[in-house]
């Protein structure tokens, strides 16, 4: 309430003598302000737009309203009445009349939503600036009387959402979902499955009357078996929800007609959540630690398996596998070039050949294949599991051979007399051999003999270290009887590369003859160097296996040496 002040001055002037004399302070009320009605509330038929009456009770300066889309009373505005003379709260609609032009003013707004709720706000003021009391009503707008029609569809998990453009009851009607793969369909209106693949495609497939269920103008709808990354197609019969005035929909029958951008498309369509799935090596079932060996490096096709009920339908472009070659001292990375399905299964070629003895290990990137429903795969190394064999047969590795030798120390070339390498007849290992006339011409000794295993698919030959080469040998130095061991350096094996028939290289450690006697070590009598080659002279050996030889040629192992040398 506004308060004015006013004071009454009484001056009595005296001829001889003046003073000032104050009165009696008096405080004057204005009246307040009148009431406001809001009448006449009248939601159109459309149940988009209201008329009402906003009036004060008596004279007033002005007054003015607000409407506010709202299923509950805003007690601030109630308490604000100055904001809402003002025209200071923000709603679908405001407005303010002069009293003194118009008494009452009907108000008509236009594109409201239909059937909702909305809060009108009014309030007037004293003809002398005093603000009355905010008062309030509150209407819903009418149903636009046409049918629940579908706004937009959305899923989450396997819930598919239904939005219609009104709140919902449900109906009677029934409601269907059709699955689609999007890898196993073609055409446009309608769209065409692929022969074969109609198992994947499972159409209108009733829902359940306990998947159903509303919640204002959604409706739920939880699908039945969904694949991961199926696109499902909604559809229903007359009646399947009905509006708040009984109104029930019209029968929705149009599916997925279409491929955009490769997806099934229009009707009340929408995509199940993609699910990666899981590649596996051939031998993951059974033994991961298998090594498989090839010799045809054309010929080799790499499978990568899949998950039980996975379906592979393409490769996707994009995602370029890559192999890795590795042997010792190199590795080779290289990207794959033919690669996709064959009989469904995600296969891979070599690009190259490798070099013989290497490893071959294959990284799939993941999202390089898509099964039918457009999910993708997770990424697949196999690792150790390929080798490059040689090919080799024993007798690429039997016959007589001359040692080109290298002086460990010096470099020297040694030149020793011939070595032959034959079947070992009397072992369990069909890749045994014996190494016959090593040292023969430096110990003049007639025959020296140490075991041996080829490998003719890593394309090696394995000498076990401290083999007896001959017994009681007098070293001109020592005077006393001692024994020749075939002798690595720091290995507890020699292996030699064979790189082809024939030949036979590239030691991985130094190699000789070394002279001791039980404990006591007297030295090496001679260390070659790793690049000392063995070049077969004459292949006619290879004919020994079948042939017995004499026992005093058997190799004697020591099963440990109890000194270091």
């Amino acid at each position: 309430m506004k308060k004015y002040f006013a004071y009454i001055i009484a001056c009595v002037m005296l001829v001889a003598a003046g003073c000032t004399d104050f009165g009696e302070e008096t405080q004057l009320t204005l009246p307040g302000a009148p009431a406001v009605e809001i009448t006449g509330i009248t939601p159109g038929d459309k149940g988009d737009d209201v008329t009402f009456t906003v009036k004060p009770a008596g004279t007033a300066g002005y007054y003015s309203w607000v409407i506010i889309e709202s299923e509950k009373v805003d007690t601030t505005i109630l308490e604000a009445p100055d904001r809402v003379l003002k025209q200071q709260v923000t709603g679908v609609k405001t407005g303010i009349t002069e009293y003194a032009k118009a008494a009452e003013t009907s108000v008509t707004v236009e594109k409201l939503t239909p059937f909702t709720i909305y809060q009108i706000y009014a309030v007037a003021s004293s003809v002398d600036g005093v603000d009355g009391e905010v008062k309030n009503a509150q209407f819903r707008t009418l149903d636009d009387g046409s049918k629940p029609t579908p706004q937009k569809i959305a899923v989450a998990d396997t819930t598919v959402t239904l939005t219609f453009h009104e709140p919902l009851n449900l109906g009677t009607g029934k409601v269907f979902v059709s699955y689609f793969a999007k890898n196993t369909v073609s055409g446009d209106k309608p769209l065409v499955i692929e022969p074969g693949y109609e198992e994947f495609n499972p159409q209108d497939i009733e829902i359940p009357a306990e998947g159903l269920s509303v919640s204002g103008n959604d409706l739920m709808i939880e699908l039945p078996n969904a694949p991961a990354g199926a696109y499902a197609s909604i559809t229903y019969e007359e009646g399947a929800v009905l509006d708040l005035e009984g109104n029930g929909s019209s029968a929705y029958t149009a599916k997925a007609d279409t491929l955009i951008s490769g997806a099934p498309s229009r009707g009340l369509t929408t995509r199940v959540a993609v699910k990666a799935w899981n590649l596996r090596s051939e031998f993951e079932d059974l033994n991961p630690d298998t090594v498989a060996t090839f010799a045809e490096w054309e010929d080799l096709v790499i499978p990568a398996l899949t998950d039980e009920g996975i379906v592979v339908a393409k490769k996707v472009a994009d995602a370029i596998p890559t192999v890795v070659y590795k042997q010792p001292g190199k590795v080779v990375t290289l990207d794959v070039a033919m690669w996709g399905l064959m009989n469904g299964v995600p296969v891979f070629l070599l690009p190259e050949e490798p070099a013989r003895g290497a490893t071959v290990d294959i990284a799939i990137p993941a999202n390089a294949f898509e099964d039918v429903y457009g999910n993708t795969n997770i990424a697949l190394d196999i690792q150790d599991n390929y080798l490059y064999s040689y090919g080799y047969t024993l007798d690429d590795i039997v016959g007589t051979y001359r040692l080109d030798g290298y002086n460990a120390s010096t470099g020297a070339p040694i030149v020793e007399n011939d070595i032959t390498i034959v079947a070992d007849e009397e072992s369990d290992d069909e890749n045994a051999v014996l190494i016959k006339g090593l040292g023969m011409n430096l110990f003049g000794i007639e025959e020296t003999t140490v075991a041996a295993i080829f490998d003719p698919v890593g394309g090696t030959l394995t000498v076990p270290d401290w083999q007896v080469l001959a017994v009681d040998w007098i070293h001109p130095s020592v005077g006393t009887p001692a024994d020749i061991f075939f002798s690595t350096y720091n290995s507890p094996a020699i292996i030699f590369a064979v790189p082809q028939p024939g030949t036979v290289t590239s030691a991985n450690d130094v190699w000789g003859y070394y002279l001791a006697k039980d404990e006591t070590a007297y030295g090496a009598l001679r260390w070659y160097d790793p690049s000392s080659t063995f070049v077969r002279t004459d292949s006619k050996s290879a004919t020994i296996r079948g042939q017995v030889l004499p026992e005093t040629d058997f190799p004697i192992l020591k099963e440990k040496k109890v000194f270091s040398k």
